[in-house]
């Protein structure tokens, strides 16, 4: 909550920074005793015991946090480098950039947001605690600036033990290619062009479909394939946040693998042609699986390759679908043209959908060992994650 002030407030002074002792090491870190020197003397106490509050801008000054020696740690240097704009990631630049204008303004904004209503979210958005006896006097006297920083102390002595712990990054800051990206995107482009295979696998030849199942045409099959698909698209995002890209492509290389095995069950039965009622479940799961391959192209190509690689990547993955529509009419045409050969078409897509699935089991993988590009890293560092569906979609339309 804001501080009120008498009418003559008194000047507050700047706090010290700490002073280097000669001959000593490098500091790993702003430590703990490095932040409470710099608290010291920040709540001047004016007249009828109201409190001033040291602007954050006059605190966290370039001089304090170069004569703190955080910036002497090699470390935590590599850890903010990828956090400049491109053209700046040089440790010359970052100690420039804490002069910078901006650096003064964002300290403004984070000042003017501690001191108006925004102090519990600021707080609540740096995950600190207002519980301690410290962060409770200086909210009691109105210092909201002396409160945040009695709560950053806190989460230090909680046993993060160095502030630079916050920023943390994969490895340091590095980024670089994996070579398994093409691994990955190999995998998504097949599971993709199967899916499509499957839904259009008689569309060369219905005739073929239809006088096995009277009753039924396929026209009607394909429809409740993409009905099932549009359904399946909106869980994607909300099901991929909450069990990771990799899970999310392994259970849905099953359940069309599952899927093709109920279309071809007649084989295993014994019969000249698969239930009608096996075909449908069957295709309904592959329906259900196939946006699991069809929406997460950018995704992964925004997770495994560079900057100038995924505009390619993503439309690699895309077109495979199409291939996979081709595929269809190419094979589909020249297989099932009997009942037999319906029922070998199918078992042939049940075999090829088994070892895709095995192969996505065994190498599938979340994410790289180092992200990248800087964009990446970023956002791992921010710990950035895709809001829910239903967030998105109001995002959108606002």
């Amino acid at each position: 909550m804001p501080a009120t002030t008498p009418a003559n407030p008194p000047v507050a002074a700047t706090p010290a920074a700490p002073v280097k002792a000669e001959g000593a090491a490098p500091a790993a870190g702003l430590s703990l005793d490095m932040l409470q020197g710099a608290l010291a003397g920040m709540a001047q106490q004016g007249g009828a015991g109201a409190t001033q509050m040291t602007p954050l801008t006059e605190t966290v000054t370039a001089d304090a946090v170069l004569e703190s020696q955080i910036l002497d740690d090699p470390a935590v240097v590599a850890k903010l480098l990828p956090l400049l704009p491109a053209g700046q990631q040089t440790e010359a630049a970052l100690r420039d950039n804490l002069r910078s204008p901006q650096v003064r303004q964002a300290l403004g904004s984070l000042q003017s947001a501690l001191a108006g209503d925004s102090f519990n979210s600021v707080l609540a958005n740096f995950q600190l605690d207002t519980q301690s006896e410290r962060v409770q006097q200086a909210m009691i006297q109105g210092n909201a600036i002396l409160a945040f920083l009695e709560s950053v102390i806190d989460s230090v002595e909680k046993g993060k033990g160095n502030i630079s712990s916050s920023f943390s990054s994969p490895d340091g800051g590095r980024t670089g290619l994996s070579p398994d990206r093409w691994v990955m995107l190999g995998y998504l482009s097949i599971l993709a062009l199967l899916s499509d295979w499957v839904c259009f696998s008689n569309a060369a030849s219905p005739h073929t479909f239809e006088a096995l199942y009277p009753d039924h045409s396929y026209a009607s099959l394909i429809d409740m394939f993409l009905f099932t698909n549009v359904f399946s698209s909106f869980l994607v995002t909300d099901t991929i946040s909450k069990v990771g890209l990799s899970n999310a492509i392994k259970a849905s290389s099953l359940l069309m693998f599952f899927g093709c095995l109920l279309r071809s069950a007649g084989v295993a039965l014994g019969l000249e042609a698969t239930p009608y009622e096996f075909v449908l479940a069957g295709t309904l799961c592959v329906g259900a699986a196939q946006p699991f391959f069809q929406c997460t192209p950018p995704l992964l190509s925004a997770t495994w390759f560079g900057s100038s690689e995924r505009a390619t990547a993503t439309a690699i993955a895309l077109n495979f679908n199409q291939i996979g529509i081709a595929t269809a009419f190419l094979i589909g045409g020249s297989m099932a043209t009997s009942a037999s050969g319906l029922s070998d078409y199918f078992l042939l897509l049940a075999g090829i959908a088994g070892v895709v699935s095995a192969g996505t089991l065994l190498q599938f993988q979340e994410r790289p060992p180092l992200p990248p590009s800087t964009s990446q890293l970023n956002k791992l560092v921010r710990n950035e994650m895709e809001p829910p569906f239903v967030d998105s979609l109001k995002s959108f339309f606002k």
